[in-house]
Order: structure tokens, then C-alpha cells, then sequence
């Protein structure tokens, strides 16, 4: 009768460990499976999403046309989290959204560029004799042109 209380008690305490830990095992695979249904969810739009650049050229010494073209399935918008890089000759610069715009060949939805749409992407900023414009959308998937001035 004398070890009867303590093996209850280190019986009760074994359990309550038990189901403490289980509980902890089962919240930290679920969270294990949202991250995992929201890694999907980004990777289904990226190989949704394409964009490809009809063209590049400068007008003029400092300024930068660039065309393109929604080749995906997914709308495209967001444009001030788009990244604009030009490499001219032996430098490369990241353009901020407002120093550069755009202007979509619009079709149906106002301010988003559709699958199948253009818009025309113009940078200020000095060009080299060789230069390189690359364009990357918010969920990372980019193109590239090489163009002379």
C-alpha cells in the first residue's frame, strides 16, 4: 500500500506527459501541412506564369523601351513589386517602381496585364553600347533581353 500512491502518481504523471506530447506532435504536423498546401499554392502559380519580352530598344540615351508579354495563365499585376534590371556595358542598376511605368495593351481588366496582353515597360535611365533588361514578377519568374543602342 505504501508504493501503491506514488506508482499512481508517477502513473498519472507518465499520461499527462503522454498527451501533452502527442498534442504537441500533432499541432506541429499540421502546421508542417499548411506550409507545406501554401508551398504548393506558390509553385502552381509560378508554372502558371510566364512573361516573355517581344522587344527592347532605347529612343533616346536615357531611356529604356521594353515590351512584354503575358505568356502565362495567371494575371499579372502588382507592378510596384515588379523588379526592373538594366545592365549597360559594365554596370547594372535596380530600378525602383516610379522610375519606371508601364502601360498595358488593355483587352479586359483595367490595370492588370491579362494572358495574352502587352505592356510596354519604359525606364529612365542611361544605356551603354551593350545592355541587358531583366524583368522579374513578384513570384520570382523573370525574362531577359539583350539590345544595343
Amino acid at each position: 500500500m505504501e508504493t501503491a500512491i506514488p506508482a499512481l502518481i508517477v502513473i498519472a504523471l507518465l499520461l499527462l506527459t503522454s498527451v501533452t506530447l502527442a498534442e504537441q506532435i500533432l499541432e506541429s504536423h499540421e502546421a508542417a501541412a499548411e506550409s507545406w498546401l501554401e508551398m504548393e499554392e506558390r509553385e502552381l502559380e509560378r508554372s502558371r506564369t510566364d512573361v516573355s519580352i517581344v522587344g527592347a530598344y532605347a529612343p533616346w540615351v536615357n531611356q529604356v523601351v521594353v515590351v512584354v508579354r503575358n505568356e502565362g495563365q495567371t494575371k499579372l499585376a502588382d507592378f510596384e513589386e515588379w523588379d526592373v534590371i538594366l545592365r549597360t556595358d559594365s554596370t547594372a542598376e535596380w530600378y525602383e517602381y516610379g522610375e519606371w511605368t508601364e502601360e498595358i495593351d488593355e483587352t479586359l481588366e483595367a490595370g492588370i496585364l491579362n494572358p495574352g496582353e502587352q505592356m510596354t515597360v519604359t525606364v529612365s535611365a542611361t544605356v551603354g553600347s551593350n545592355n541587358l533588361v531583366v524583368l522579374t514578377t513578384p513570384n520570382g519568374i523573370s525574362a531577359s533581353q539583350v539590345f544595343t543602342h
